[in-house]
């Protein structure tokens, strides 16, 4: 018998995929392995399609639970594996018939921490782009966090060893805690490869990592905590840089979207959204980061309006 891999999967209203999500999973080459799946109080028909297929196969572990959010479904279904082995899969994605099978091959015959899917998009119009680069079989820690740190150059789903989840508990909420808690999986690993087996990302309108409105303060929190976490472990100026460069970044398209849709906020979100955005400004260490990262034109602008006196920066964004 092979070792025991658990599949975890939040569920909120995804009736639409979870047909083609469970006959990818039901249909794996690798047998051992249990899908603990929890339901976030769906309101259309997911919950009685889970049960369906919970019923036709013993391997599925079905839960339903009181609306809480897509993380703390997620966190409700990790306390739920016992194995020493988990990958998480998105309710709308899918993966190869082969994907756990050169997942957990490449991860005990190569003592991995973690083994990595190839990302291939897939759209609606069923065109799909593949976006993982293996040029790099096997990556050091640092090297996997710089990647996904450089907007997400190097992706984090994946098979890992269930120790791991020890360490990243209680971290932050918000709709992107996942990609905060995916950069802390890779940042403790100390061994990460590349598989063969393939990821398929659905991209969709109502994909709820494609939601924009309302989410700029969870944005913010995200880089906020990263730079925190990236200060707190000490790591290299190489990185921290290009963390940096994030901040930069996402100041600059937050204080955009404000100035261009700023009717749509109140005064106190506009205040507020305009405060943390100078925090992220205020941790960066421009210096280094001219050093250590190549901007784009845009950046550049950008980073020279950052460098001049305070009160112009606030004329020319009207921060009240």
């Amino acid at each position: 018998m092979q070792p025991m891999l658990s599949v975890i999967t939040a569920v909120y209203n995804s009736e639409r995929f979870l047909h083609q999500y469970f006959y990818s999973l039901l249909n794996q080459t690798y047998k051992d392995f249990e899908l603990i799946i929890v339901d976030d109080a769906s309101s259309d028909n997911s919950w009685n399609i889970i049960k369906e297929f919970a019923q036709k196969d013993e391997r599925i572990r079905a839960y339903q639970k009181e609306h809480s959010g897509n993380i703390a479904t997620k966190s409700y279904a990790q306390s739920k594996v016992n194995t020493s082995y988990f990958t998480s899969i998105d309710s709308d994605d899918f993966i190869s018939e082969d994907a756990l099978a050169l997942g957990m091959n490449d991860i005990l015959t190569k003592n991995l921490d973690c083994s990595l899917y190839q990302l291939t998009y897939h759209y609606p119009t069923g065109d799909i782009d593949l976006v993982t680069n293996t040029s790099t079989p096997i990556f050091g820690n640092l090297e996997a966090l710089s990647l996904s740190l450089d907007n997400w150059k190097l992706s984090s789903f994946g098979i890992y060893k269930t120790e791991l989840l020890k360490r990243i508990k209680n971290q932050i909420v918000g709709i992107h805690a996942d990609e905060f808690e995916a950069r802390l999986l890779l940042y403790y690993s100390n061994r990460i490869g590349i598989n063969k087996g393939t990821y398929f990302y659905r991209q969709h309108p109502s994909s709820i990592t494609s939601i924009i409105n309302g989410n700029i303060t969870d944005l913010l929190t995200l880089q906020i905590e990263l730079d925190r976490f990236i200060k707190e472990v000490e790591l290299p100026e190489r990185i921290k840089s290009i963390n940096d460069k994030s901040s930069l970044m996402i100041a600059y398209g937050t204080q955009h979207k404000l100035e261009k849709n700023r009717k749509k906020f109140s005064i106190e979100e506009y205040q507020t959204i305009c405060q943390m955005s100078e925090v992220c400004l205020s941790s960066i260490n421009f210096k280094k980061l001219i050093q250590y990262i190549t901007l784009t034109q845009k950046e550049k602008v950008f980073l020279t309006f950052r460098l001049v006196p305070k009160m112009i920066l606030k004329l020319l964004f009207r921060i009240i």
